[in-house]
């Protein structure tokens, strides 16, 4: 059951524990700030909503709608081997590789372009080259 703002203006507090946190999310507007703290979501859904949450409801919140944007760190490093892959196929000789420890957790990763490499190179070469006067 969700609680709906009181029409008299009077702030209400509001139980989320139970509750599902997809209101409170959309209700956000949504600032994808790294400065949007729970504090400031508080503010703005007692100001939008008239509705008073908690700290910790307010941080879930917060932490739910930005996985619902940007995803979570788990499936975003899962399409790295992909990436990788994707790179070399349009990039032929490029270097890209990603590394895992023993127990499937993400190390590093390293991508080395050709044509960076090439300059990379080249840029080697003729400062160690002089020209005779």
């Amino acid at each position: 059951m969700q609680a709906i703002p009181a029409l008299d203006n009077k702030t209400r507090p509001i139980n989320t524990p139970a509750q599902p946190l997809s209101w409170l999310q959309s209700s956000l507007g949504f600032k994808e700030h790294a400065s949007y703290r729970p504090a400031d979501v508080i503010n703005d859904i007692r100001r939008e909503h008239s509705l008073q949450i908690g700290y910790w409801t307010a941080w879930r919140a917060k932490e739910a709608a930005f996985a619902n944007i940007k995803g979570s760190h788990e499936s975003a490093f899962s399409q790295l081997p992909q990436y990788c892959e994707d790179i070399i196929r349009s990039n032929p000789s490029s270097t890209a590789i990603v590394e895992r420890s023993p127990d499937d957790h993400f190390l590093r990763m390293f991508v080395s372009y050709v044509a960076s490499g090439k300059d990379l190179h080249i840029a080697e070469l003729s400062s160690v080259s002089t020209v005779p006067t």
